[in-house]
This record gives C-alpha cells, structure tokens and sequence, in this order.
C-alpha cells in the first residue's frame, strides 16, 4: 500500500476538526507520520530490549509493524524540562492492531513502549491565550506582554519560555480551575471550545 502524505494529513486533519478542534492547534502539535518514521517516536525508550547490533528484537518489529502504514502523533510541551517540545506523546494509527487479551478490540492509540505516561500540554495559539485569559479573569502580564513582543521582534525568548511566563502568571491565582481529560484531542476540543465561546 503506497501512502500519499498529503493525502494523509487532510484526512487527520478532518478528523481533529470533525472533533471541533481550533485547525491551528492541530497544525501546533500534529503530525502525519509514515513509513519508519513513527518507530522514531514510539520505541526509543533505553528500557527497551535490542539485539547486540542495538536493532529492535523481531517480536517489537513485529508487533509495531501496522504503524508502518501511517497515522497521526501529538505531542506539546514538556513542564518537566524547560518546556521544550516533549518527546512523549501519542500516535493514533491508521491501521490499529489488534488486542491481545481482548480479541475483538483494537488498541486505537499507541503511546511510547516502555516509557511512563504523561500529561499532554499543547502549544495554543496566543489568541486562544487572551480569550483564556479573559475567560478567566487571569490577567496577561506586562510582562508576558512584552516577552511576546520581544519574540516577534528578535526570537530570542523561546516559545517555551513564553509558555512558563503565562503558567508562572496562572499559577499566582489559586481559584484557578483545571480540567483532567484522557485525550490529547479532548484538551485541542477544551481549547477550542473556550476561544469561541
């Protein structure tokens, strides 16, 4: 089966906005991926077991060979380190395998092997920020304001850096209300959700 990308990111697309997901959120923090690429993003962990030539074992190829056929993986920022773009995330394949233990269920979303499961933290557009914000009743600093600024003008803060400026400036209120959810589209929809109200 050849895989055409184009064609694979309009339908992964589609999907996030049939989810009512803001497009610009998912172009932030989406990807098609294809091909060998998406073992880059899932099987990485130094827990995992490799042959002495450091190749991945034959029943790891083997039961990750369906991710071959493509999918979309989602990923933000990582809290934990800088807020850099994070390695862990989420990869929702084309062609899901089957489960194991349940034989009539598919495993629809794959999360790195091995590694622990984390929180998503999605890049949001700043004019999702200001509705969030007003929403809130959390004030955009000064502060904030002007690193912005100095982005636009020079690109010497980094979007990271913004991002930890903004939940410095969250955090000082402690009325603040966060939502949990399980999915990475559910926090794009919750985003979303909040821009256009």
């Amino acid at each position: 089966m050849r895989i055409i990308e184009s064609d694979s990111q309009t339908k992964h697309l589609q999907e996030w906005l049939n989810s009512c997901v803001d497009e610009e959120i998912f172009h932030l923090n989406v990807r098609s991926l294809h091909g060998t690429l998406p073992y880059e993003y899932l099987l990485y962990s130094p827990k995992i077991s490799r042959r002495n030539d450091g190749r991945l074992r034959d029943r790891d190829l083997k039961k990750y060979q369906h991710i071959e056929l493509g999918g979309w993986w989602c990923s933000g920022i990582d809290p934990l380190n800088n807020y850099v773009l994070m390695m862990w995330g989420c990869f929702k394949p084309d062609h899901p395998r089957r489960d194991r233990q349940k034989i009539h269920k598919f495993i629809k979303y794959e999360h790195p092997y091995r590694e622990e499961t984390r929180a998503f933290f999605l890049l949001v557009p700043n004019r999702i920020w200001v509705k969030v914000s007003n929403r809130s009743g959390i004030p955009i600093t000064d502060v904030l304001i002007r690193c912005i600024k100095k982005v636009r003008r020079d690109s010497t803060l980094t979007t990271g850096q913004m991002m930890s400026l903004l939940l410095m400036n969250v955090t000082k209120y402690s009325g603040t209300c966060l939502t949990l959810v399980r999915k990475c589209k559910n926090v794009g929809y919750l985003f979303s959700k909040t821009s256009s109200s």
